[in-house]
C-alpha cells in the first residue's frame, strides 16, 4: 500500500541534509512518497501546528516552542557555525583572529527571522559582542551569501555543512576565532496528539540513527 508523507524543513536542512536522506529512505520504502515544504523554523512550526504537515526538520528552536505542549520536539543532530571569508582574505595566513577583530568588517546575513541567524545573534549577545557587529547586507539564502562571501563583498559566519564543497576547492576560506565556539541544534519535531500516518515512525527513526547525521 502506497503512503505519502508530507516533510517541512528549515532552508538549510532542506538543501544540504534532506535529499540524500530522501533518497537513502526511498530505497529501503519505495512504497512511501514524500511532499517537501521548505521555510524558516517559524513558518515550518505553524504548518506543523496547522495540520499541513506531517514533520518538520529544523534549527534555531527557542525555549517556547520547545516547551509548547502541542509539540515533540528532540534534537537529532548538531552542527557547527563557522566564519567564512573570501580566499584572498587578510587573515588567510593567520591560524586564528580574535572576536573583536569582526568590529570593522562587513557581515552578510540571513533574514532577521533564519534560525541560523538566531542562533549566531544569541551566541554574539552571550559575548557582550552582538552590539559591535556590522550588519552589512541581508540575504534570502546560502546560496546568495556563498556567492557574495566569494565576490569579496563581506564576510559571514555559516554552517560549516553548507560551505564543505566550497571549503574543499578553495572557492571559500574558513577563519577560526579564538576561543568562540558556536553550533547549533537540528530538532526533528512532531505534534503531539495528530494521528501518525503509515511510514511516520520508521522515517523518524532513520533520521534518529541514519549516519549521515552522525557525519555532520
Amino acid at each position: 500500500m502506497e503512503a505519502s508523507l508530507h516533510v517541512g524543513a528549515s532552508l538549510t536542512i532542506g538543501e544540504y541534509i534532506l535529499p540524500e536522506l530522501l533518497g537513502k529512505f526511498m530505497k529501503k520504502h519505495p512504497n512511501i512518497k514524500f511532499n517537501l515544504s521548505l521555510g524558516n523554523t517559524n513558518d515550518m512550526l505553524s504548518k506543523l501546528k496547522h495540520n499541513e504537515i506531517d514533520i518538520a526538520l529544523v534549527e534555531g528552536i527557542l525555549e517556547r516552542d520547545k516547551e509548547d505542549g502541542e509539540l515533540t520536539v528532540e534534537k537529532f543532530a548538531e552542527d557547527q557555525l563557522i566564519l567564512i571569508t573570501p580566499v584572498d582574505c587578510k587573515w588567510k595566513n593567520r591560524d586564528d583572529i580574535n572576536l573583536e577583530e569582526l568590529k570593522d568588517e562587513k557581515l552578510i546575513w540571513r533574514e532577521a527571522s533564519s534560525g541560523t541567524r538566531i542562533t549566531v545573534e544569541n551566541h554574539l549577545k552571550d559575548y557582550d559582542f552582538f552590539q559591535d557587529i556590522h550588519v552589512f547586507m541581508e540575504l534570502g539564502s546560502m546560496q546568495s551569501i556563498k556567492g557574495s562571501v566569494e565576490a569579496g563583498l563581506g564576510i559571514s559566519i555559516m554552517p560549516k555543512l553548507t560551505v564543505k564543497k566550497e571549503l574543499s576547492f578553495g572557492i571559500l576560506h574558513q577563519v577560526k576565532i579564538r576561543d568562540f565556539y558556536l553550533k547549533r541544534e537540528l530538532y526533528l519535531v512532531q505534534k503531539k496528539k495528530r494521528f501518525r500516518k503509515v511510514g511516520l515512525s520508521s522515517f523518524a527513526k532513520f533520521i534518529r540513527t541514519n549516519p549521515i547525521i552522525h557525519d555532520l
